[in-house]
């Protein structure tokens, strides 16, 4: 097993496609940053794509190793699995609830849409919905634009909305100097994409064919200086067997961000 330097953020994709692959995983991925273990995103099914990417990798983690979890928004391949981390959370691993952070204007949806019908009957009954769900997790319920703290306050997310077809946001993560942005699911947005690069180390941007995202075209025509930072997620199968412009991440693939101070 690789010793995993507490004084460096590190990435690992757990899944790279997007909502209608059939060649990957839907794009998620795990940060490592001193006490922190961040998993941005839960698709489905998150038991296999864990094992399979920390094997690949040779990483030892379990989910009660999880310390925060982001939800960037409910289409279901961002989310899907979420019943399941739950479940193996509380009631396989007996595990405390780690830190949920997600947009407050979509609890609602989150807890009714998502998680009560599957996990409700676990809950006691009365009680609010938040209250339910804090069986669970730890909310932290964001504002838009609000930045946030994680297990690690070194650890520290900025984030932005981002132009999608439901209420989704992207994120600049920045731990001892090293800076790690994410587009998450967006249409193309030259100014967004300026936010993004400022200063990052590593620039992870979504890349689709169709609205509501970003088209391969727009990032090939980015600045060399911003292309040779990116790499790309949320991959559609037409890439799959393609020589992109632009290196995808690849799942399981373990990557140090950033200089080491």
């Amino acid at each position: 097993m690789p010793t995993l330097d507490p004084d460096r953020l590190h990435l690992l994709p757990l899944g790279v496609g997007d909502a209608f692959s059939t060649r990957y995983y839907h794009t998620s991925f795990v940060l490592f940053a001193g006490s922190a273990v961040v998993l941005v995103d839960v698709p489905a099914p998150f038991g296999k794509m864990l094992r399979e990417a920390t094997e690949a990798a040779g990483v030892r983690l379990a989910v009660p190793d999880f310390t925060d979890v982001i939800v960037t928004h409910l289409h279901r391949d961002h989310c899907n699995g979420l019943e399941e981390f739950a479940y193996r959370r509380i009631v396989l691993e007996e595990a405390p609830p780690p830190r949920l952070h997600f947009l407050e204007e979509i609890i609602e949806l989150l807890w009714y849409a998502r998680l009560e019908p599957s996990v409700g009957d676990k809950t006691e009954l009365g009680g609010t919905f938040d209250e339910r769900m804090e069986e669970f997790f730890d909310l932290d319920g964001l504002d838009r634009g609000q930045d946030f703290a994680t297990a690690d306050p070194e650890l520290v997310f900025e984030t932005r909305i981002t132009r999608h077809s439901q209420p989704c946001f992207g994120f600049r993560a920045s731990y001892k100097g090293a800076v790690l942005s994410y587009s998450c699911d967006t249409e193309w947005g030259p100014k967004y994409v300026e936010w993004l690069a400022k200063g990052a180390d590593l620039i992870v941007h979504e890349v689709g064919e169709e609205y509501p995202h970003t088209p391969l075209e727009k990032l090939a025509g980015l600045p060399e200086d911003v292309r040779r930072r990116m790499r790309l997620a949320h991959l559609p199968d037409a890439l799959a067997d393609r020589e992109l412009p632009i290196p995808p991440l690849r799942q399981g693939e373990l990557l140090t961000i950033g200089d080491k101070k």
